[in-house]
């Protein structure tokens, strides 16, 4: 049995701007995984095991699509449609039809909870996306390739989890969960890859340079402390999105100033990171956090919720600066600084205050 794992991610700086092509992000990979488990079948026959939701069902290839033997309810489409996708996208690219038993393992991005489990906003889509596309890829592609195993993980699991997402993401998460480490990346034109998607086939889409994006290493910088709290609540990054994409259409200018602040602010902190300027790193997030701040005022966006501000509001209280990572609305928030000494008095407020300190590591890939 094949095994595949890939890391969650948090977003240090660039959030929001990354969704405008070219635009660049910081963000680092964490040692929270997602797993997959994949066995060949003689039979024709696809099996989806997701042991985190109870759920066993089975369906079969026919022209490249998964076709269920019955019909899925709202809440089980939603549950596999990254899987259901990633399955699609690589069966189309290799002309897949053997069956396979695909298991997932997502416990390390989810916590349980008196309302049920609870992901941590980790990029747990992203993962099962990078992890089933990878695992199907390494089982049933040719070992001569005209492009190499990665970049082509990368390419078909951005194809899959933009279709999933209604063509909304910047696809920074998979990136993280394909190259892993601390990376600054930039967007694709998703224009681009719309017209494409829709005009050329994946064996030739794959092998193109795709516009703006790019993916860069960095590494974390001496000196520099970052804790993660998580509120307690998940967040619908692709709600967000939607409800931010509409306030954009009615107030281009806004958002476009505001974007371009943002990325320009990231272009810096880029720069002060590889550098390891840690002051000028902490003083780019803070910056960071002050122009979220503006765009959740200006946009009426939920991006700053009464939790996340909380968490913020704590970690400036103790000599941190803080934000939140990602979309917002939810999920993580992060703290940054230098003083060792000031790290187990936050986590204590946290705790108080009903945020609970993430015990993980950045940077990790494996």
């Amino acid at each position: 049995m094949l095994k595949v794992s890939a890391p969650g991610k948090l977003v240090i700086a660039g959030e929001w701007s990354v969704l405008e092509s070219g635009n660049p992000v910081i963000v680092a990979s964490v040692d929270r995984f997602v797993h997959v488990f994949l066995k060949p079948r003689k039979d024709q026959q696809v099996i989806l095991n997701l042991p985190d939701f109870n759920l066993r069902i089975s369906g079969e290839l026919k022209n490249q699509k998964l076709i269920f033997g019955e019909v899925l309810t709202p809440t089980i489409s939603q549950q596999i449609i990254f899987i259901k996708a990633s399955i699609e996208t690589v069966a189309s690219y290799l002309n897949l039809d053997s069956g396979f038993e695909l298991t997932t393992n997502s416990s390390e991005t989810i916590i349980e909870s008196e309302s049920g489990k609870i992901k941590f906003g980790l990029g747990s889509s992203a993962g099962i996306t990078v992890a089933t596309t990878s695992a199907l890829l390494q089982q049933f592609h040719p070992k001569k390739t005209l492009i190499n195993l990665e970049d082509l993980t990368f390419k078909l699991a951005i194809i899959s989890h933009f279709q999933a997402q209604n063509q909304l993401g910047s696809g920074l998460d998979i990136a993280t969960a394909v190259y892993g480490g601390v990376i600054a990346y930039s967007t694709f034109d998703s224009k681009w890859l719309v017209n494409k998607i829709n005009s050329t086939k994946l064996e030739q889409l794959v092998q193109l340079e795709w516009p703006n994006c790019s993916i860069e290493k960095l590494t974390l910088p001496v000196g520099l402390i970052i804790l993660t709290g998580f509120t307690g609540c998940s967040a619908s990054s692709t709600k967000l999105i939607t409800e931010m994409n509409e306030f954009q259409k009615n107030h281009p200018l806004i958002i476009e100033q505001l974007y371009q602040k943002i990325a320009n602010n990231t272009k810096k902190l880029i720069m002060d990171w590889k550098n390891s300027q840690l002051l000028e790193i902490l003083s780019g997030l803070k910056n960071n956090h002050l122009l979220l701040k503006e765009l959740a005022k200006v946009s009426k966006v939920p991006l700053i919720t009464k939790e996340l501000q909380c968490l913020i509001t704590l970690a400036e209280q103790h000599g941190f600066t803080s934000k939140f990572s990602g979309a917002g609305g939810g999920d993580c928030g992060l703290a940054f600084g230098d003083n060792l000494e000031k790290v187990a008095e936050l986590k204590l407020a946290w705790i108080k205050a009903g945020i609970l300190p993430l015990e993980i590591n950045l940077g990790k890939a494996s």
